[in-house]
């Protein structure tokens, strides 16, 4: 139900609740490395941006005025997308934090990974694409709790109840996605990677409801777990910030009421 309007293409003009929103692959960044295929990446390379002076930039009406993708060549690298606001808006209100699922109906790694690759277009300060992902299924799910349970004894947390209970739990969707950010030193940009991955998530968690699976982001029991780390390829500084539960959707519990909605305006 929500599928048309986010693949509509633009046709020329459109209103405010239609912006025009272009959607650029991410160029390549030396530092980080290059986010991409490779045929994105090369076509990036060809690309000449028009050099203009401050004074011609300025002139130029302020609707006019293109970043420097829209102004490269070639044009067939825009893609302009149409987003009706009442349809953004109803799949927010869509989402739900559930486990109704088919757990006889797997989860294609394929899927998943369509879905990690929109948590790239989350805001992303200094650009150090900080989210990390694992992906477990099958018997994997059950490697992951033997995993953070053993370190829960190791680090006596948690009673005995809560340790049995992480043993089996990740096997009530058929797929679980733990979700890591990378460490930084600096506690400021430490916060903002997180603030980045939590934003990439909710990337994820809607696009996940537009296709009919049910998430549930899940807090792991804990977040430096040596073992899970280690089992998902992560480095050991990592933490993790969400173990999503995945399967499609059989239903869902009701929305919870939200409170009143405050806004403050100065504007003086």
């Amino acid at each position: 139900m929500f599928g048309a309007p986010f693949g509509a293409v633009a046709n020329g003009g459109h209103s405010f609740c239609e912006p025009a929103i272009v959607v650029p692959m991410r160029p390549p960044n030396p530092k980080y490395g290059a986010v991409g295929s490779p045929e994105v990446s090369a076509l990036m390379s060809a690309v000449t941006v028009p050099k203009l002076t401050h004074r011609q930039k300025q002139q130029r009406p302020e609707r006019e005025r293109l970043t420097w993708l829209e102004a490269a060549k070639p044009p067939a690298m825009l893609a302009i997308m149409s987003v009706p606001f009442e349809s953004l808006a109803e799949l927010m209100r869509t989402r739900r934090t559930s486990m109704f699922v088919d757990n006889e109906r797997e989860v294609p790694a394929k899927v998943v990974e369509q879905l990690c690759e929109l948590a790239q277009w989350a805001p992303n300060h200094k650009r150090t694409w900080p989210w990390r992902f694992a992906l477990f299924t099958g018997n994997g799910r059950s490697r992951l709790g033997e995993a953070f349970a053993t370190d829960m004894v190791d680090r006596d947390f948690g009673d005995d109840a809560k340790r049995a209970k992480t043993l089996t739990k990740y096997l009530r969707t058929p797929a679980v996605l733990v979700v890591g950010c990378i460490a930084d030193p600096k506690p400021s940009m430490h916060d903002e990677n997180r603030d980045a991955v939590a934003a990439g998530i909710q990337n994820m968690l809607l696009a996940a409801t537009s296709l009919g699976l049910a998430t549930y982001w899940g807090t792991a029991p804990l977040i430096d777990s040596p073992r899970v780390l280690e089992l998902c390829g992560f480095d050991a500084d990592v933490r993790i910030i969400n173990v999503m539960y995945l399967g499609w959707a059989v239903g869902g519990p009701d929305a919870p009421p939200r409170p009143p909605m405050t806004l403050q305006v100065i504007d003086a």
